[in-house]
Order: structure tokens, then sequence, then C-alpha cells
């Protein structure tokens, strides 16, 4: 294998005759490094500084040395390194107060060790690596903006070998805590929109979590009246001027929408007097035009007819041409 090795064994063994000593050296069975990087190898021991030599105890200040021979380590060869792990935030995030995120990846070399960047850059990120972990935190403030969206955590391992860099990331998506927002109220009459029809009513909001809560008011005047509950409502028209609003809330707050206002028409209007003298006024003029034209078609047919009987009683009264009546042709005689 390439790279630097860095083998710490201290251990101890003592040297002296027909004494026996207690110690005990911890090492770890397996050791993981990447291809191409360096690797450190932990050692830790404990010793007693009193020694049982059988008869009574003996304060031993001898220099000890030993090798240790049994329970090697066996080393892991990774060509890529394994993703970090994240720290959530405590639950629940709410707009507007901070946010702490932890992200920690394993440190294989001590002379490399990984850079752990956070993307997007929320907010102040600081790093620290205690033994074989390099742990990144990251402290921003929560806003509306960040719910739903991605944030990862990247750590980056330079190679000695190859002069290269690998990366391994992982991933978070953020659930941000809010009041309702945007919250509107709308309206479907039933047609035609009057007093004594229907209208459907729909409240709706953005939240997180989704509103619990839904209750409808109508305005009457200067009076604000409740009038049912749920995101749907149905009711009935009673009066000229309707002005509905919902009222919505979560755990985090509440939110009135704005007014929904619908203009109908009562019975009163719809057939007051004057409508109906005006209707009237109009028929009345369209039918005495219509009579006037029926009247004037009769009296010029009969003008027509009059007319032709005239012509007709003058010719059959009319005298013999007399020029015609006259002339006599006589013939002569041969």
């Amino acid at each position: 294998m390439t790279g630097s090795w860095r083998v710490f064994l201290l251990c101890s063994l003592l040297q002296g005759a027909g004494c026996y000593q207690r110690f005990e050296a911890l090492m770890p069975e397996r050791v993981t490094t990447l291809s191409g990087s360096c690797v450190t190898v932990p050692c830790s021991f404990t010793l007693e500084d009193r020694i049982d030599c059988g008869d009574g105890r003996w304060e031993i200040w001898n220099q000890l040395k030993y090798s240790f021979k049994e329970n090697p380590v066996t080393f892991m060869i990774k060509g890529l390194p394994d993703a970090p792990r994240l720290t959530p935030p405590k639950e629940p995030v709410v707009e507007g107060t901070p946010v702490e995120l932890g992200c920690s990846a394993p440190s294989y070399c001590d002379t490399h060790p990984p850079t752990v960047t956070w993307t997007p850059a929320l907010g102040l990120s600081t790093q620290l690596q205690q033994n074989d972990t390099v742990t990144s935190t990251l402290t921003f403030n929560a806003s509306l903006l960040h719910h739903g969206n991605n944030v990862s955590c990247t750590a980056a391992y330079y190679i000695p070998s190859g002069n290269k860099t690998v990366t391994s990331t992982i991933y978070k998506i953020l659930s941000i805590s809010y009041a309702p927002r945007n919250t509107s109220a709308v309206g479907s009459p039933c047609l035609p929109a009057r007093e004594g029809g229907c209208l459907n009513l729909t409240c709706s909001s953005h939240a997180n979590p989704a509103v619990s809560e839904v209750t409808w008011y109508r305005i009457h005047r200067e009076h604000i009246l409740k009038i049912g509950t749920g995101s749907s409502l149905s009711i009935q028209l009673w009066n000229a001027n309707n002005v509905f609003f919902c009222e919505v809330r979560n755990d985090f707050g509440t939110e009135k929408s704005t007014v929904y206002k619908i203009d109908i028409q009562i019975p009163s209007q719809i057939f007051n007097i004057p409508d109906l003298v005006l209707c009237i006024g109009k028929s009345a003029v369209i039918f005495v035009g219509i009579v006037c034209v029926v009247v004037c078609i009769i009296r010029t047919r009969k003008v027509g007819e009059e007319t032709r009987s005239f012509n007709a009683a003058t010719v059959k009264r009319a005298p013999p041409d007399e020029e015609e009546s006259q002339v006599t042709w006589i013939q002569a005689p041969h």
C-alpha cells in the first residue's frame, strides 16, 4: 500500500525475575483508509504501578518495554469514502427561530482531514476535528423560503497519491413550521344569484402543519356573524349585499382571509313598478306601430281595388267611335 504509515505501539512488559504484572494493551481490530491516502492506527494501554512479586508488594520504577504481536490490526482499503452522517435539528423548526444542523465525516488520515461544506450556504458554519471524525455545524435562521428545500453536506478528501480529491454527500429536506399564509375566500353562486339562492364558499391557505380549523363569518352592516366551519361551506343568500371571510388556524397561529363580496338581485328589484311601466310602454309603442302598418296596407289595397273598378265602368259607358260608324264600304258593279 502506498502512502505514509504512522503506527504507535506503546505497550510495556516488566523486566524482572519471579514477578507478575497485570497490564492491558488496546488496539482496533480493523482500520479503514482510502486508497492512496495515509492511515493512523491508535494504540492505548494500562499499567499498574504496583507489581505482585509473591511475598508482599514491591514498588517498581524500572523502564518497561513490550512488543505487541497478538491480535494484529486488519487494514480495509476503500476506493470511495463513507457518506457523512447528518444530525437533524430538534423538531419542530419554527419560522424565525435559529436552526442548527450537524454533519460528521470520518477522517482516515490525520495529516489530510476532510473539508466539510454546506450547500446552500444558509448561514455560519464551523468545523472541528476530534479523533477520527470531522464535524461541521451549520447555524441559520429558519425562513418560510427554506421549507421543502434540499440542504446538502459534502465531505472532500485529498488523496496525496495521484494528487486528486474524492467527495461524498448527504442530503436533508428542510421542514419549517409556520403560521397560515396567503389565506383567501372565494364563492361560487348557484345561478342566477338572487335572494334565496345558494352560495358555495371555499377557503384556502398555506401552512405547515396544515390548518386544523376553518371558521366562516358573514359581515352584515356593523355585525360579524359566525355562519359555519370547514374549508367548504354552502349557505343561502338573504340580502342584497353579501360579504364573507374565513379564519384559519394551526398550531403556530391564525390568519383571516380577504373578504369575498357578491351582489344579488332581490325580487323587488327584479319586478319593480318603474321597470314594469317602461316594459308596458315599449310594448304599447310596438303594438301601435304594428296596427298602423296593417291599417296602411289595408287602405292601400282598398284604394287600388276602387281605382280598378272605376276604370272598368268607364270603358263600358264610352260611345262608339263616330268616324268608324260613318264609314260604309260599297262595292261597285262590274
